[in-house]
């Protein structure tokens, strides 16, 4: 019975152990992706051993339930960290009530260690935005308002997405998003990435407000012919694909504690070999930073900012 008993805590070990084919190779952290579909759920684990990430902050999407975040977390604590998904039509069409009830009702599993990105921007992708739809909701908006106030109950981050590559009235947005953070220093707000910013603006916020972070997601090279995935959209990489710009690289090296690694893997095609493809790509670009800026880049920055550690 004791060999049966042993047998099994060895079994549950291996299933949320991390085991990688490079035990020695740089470990991260991704802080943002999305759980497309629920048969993509048994994959999920594979993929961040091939990829070497040790912990993902995960939401769901489209297909994909809330429960099947929470039952990967139950599986793999200490691997998957749910976080509570605030987009959809409840917040784009500000339908108060039913927002603030489906937010009320996760909080009270406690289960959930932050809360998913406030879509105050976000531009149409693919032809006639049936891709992505737009949405576009004001920081004055009861919805946000109510975020915040639970950002700040639970000392949570709050990550927001504006993408200022293609806002129609830039200087609103920047000014309402500035006024934020000045309004709310308790508060932590990693912006989605990059807030498709350059290395002036980036530099200009972090300088000016010390609660502004910036995820860096989506902010690998692309190639090829899908509009949305071109300019505007903020590229770390030079045109090579290797090696981070140096004047993003001097961004990075000055302000380490700025900037959080994430994925964003959105689309099934995402959680694929792309997904460790994209990693890799990362880690191989990041060794020509010290060994101090990468690790809180790469992991110690998210871990602290979500609390992961505990």
């Amino acid at each position: 019975m004791r060999r049966f008993i042993l047998l099994a805590l060895g079994m549950g070990l291996l299933l949320t152990k991390p085991v990688y084919s490079e035990p020695d190779k740089l470990l991260f952290v991704d802080a943002h992706s999305q759980l497309p579909n629920s048969q993509l759920s048994d994959e999920i684990i594979h993929l961040l051993n091939q990829a070497g990430i040790k912990k993902v902050i995960l939401s769901h999407r489209r297909l994909a339930k809330n429960k099947d975040i929470l039952t990967l977390s139950d599986k793999y604590p200490n691997r998957v960290f749910p976080i509570i998904k605030t987009k959809g039509k409840p917040w784009r069409t500000d339908d108060y009530n039913k927002f603030t009830k489906t937010i009320e009702r996760k909080l009270k599993k406690g289960k959930y260690y932050g809360l998913g990105e406030a879509l105050l921007w976000h531009a149409a992708k693919g032809k006639d935005g049936l891709k992505a739809r737009e949405v576009n909701v004001n920081t004055s908006s009861d919805q946000f308002i109510y975020l915040l106030g639970k950002a700040r109950d639970r000392n949570w981050p709050l990550p927001i997405h504006i993408e200022f590559g293609s806002v129609n009235n830039y200087s609103k947005r920047m000014k309402e998003l500035e006024n934020i953070l000045d309004n709310n220093k308790d508060i932590s707000f990693p912006l989605m990435h990059m807030g498709q910013l350059d290395t002036e603006n980036v530099s200009r916020l972090i300088e000016n407000h010390k609660n502004v972070y910036f995820m860096m997601s989506r902010a690998h090279v692309r190639k090829g012919k899908i509009k949305e995935w071109r300019p505007p959209w903020t590229t770390l990489f030079s045109n090579d694909n290797k090696r981070i710009k140096d004047e993003w690289k001097k961004l990075l090296i000055e302000y380490p504690d700025r900037f959080i690694f994430c994925i964003d893997a959105v689309w099934p095609k995402d959680w694929s070999k792309n997904y460790v493809k994209r990693v890799n790509l990362w880690r191989k670009a990041l060794k020509e930073l010290p060994q101090s800026v990468v690790e809180q880049i790469a992991y110690k920055n998210a871990e602290r900012l979500w609390d992961l550690t505990n």
